[in-house]
């Protein structure tokens, strides 16, 4: 790989490397509460935070909403801000609710809170949503910013340090690197 596309391949991976980490760290730290901690049935927390992933198929929208800005250096950017920012603000939405969730149940004996699970399910499906928008804008900046002959390599090296990111989150998240490396 020459400089430029080694140089945009690390650039555009750093912003994955850091979406794998916080996705594993967020999404593993809420599962555990709901299931392990809050004692919500694993189905139902499996139904909220699996609910990001009932929005793929809005990703051919944004797609296209993003294909008819005209072309520009920033034509995708305001996607990926925008859906970067919204997923910030809807994990911290979903942690209020779950720690809502945790005094809820605690008050009432255990008994579950049907609307702040419907809400949670709903920010859930809202991520999604902002994950959609914000992952086809990346897609497409790449196909923009690179040759077909570029392309490739750049995307293994892009993709990896997401994946790469999805380690470093578990190895940090749980008992550490030591218990990742070590078995």
């Amino acid at each position: 790989m020459h400089s430029r596309p080694l140089r945009l391949a690390m650039q555009l991976g750093l912003f994955q490397l850091s979406l794998g980490i916080l996705g594993v760290l967020i999404l593993g730290l809420l599962n555990r509460l709901l299931i392990q901690d809050i004692q919500v049935p694993a189905v139902l927390a499996a139904v909220a935070v699996g609910g990001q992933q009932l929005m793929g198929f809005t990703r051919a929208w944004f797609g296209h909403r993003s294909d008819r800005i005209p072309i520009s250096r920033l034509r995708r950017t305001p996607f990926i801000v925008s859906s970067t920012v919204a997923i910030a603000l809807l994990f911290g939405v979903a942690c209020q609710l779950v720690l809502r969730l945790a005094i809820s149940m605690e008050a009432s004996g255990g008994e579950l809170n049907g609307l702040l699970m419907g809400l949670l399910i709903l920010v859930f499906v809202g991520i999604g949503t902002a994950i959609a928008a914000g992952g086809t804008a990346f897609s497409a900046l790449i196909a923009d910013r690179t040759t077909e002959a570029e392309r490739p390599r750049l995307l293994s090296v892009v993709w990896g340090m997401r994946l790469l990111g999805g380690v470093a989150g578990k190895c940090s998240g749980e008992s550490g690197v030591r218990k990742c490396l070590c078995g």
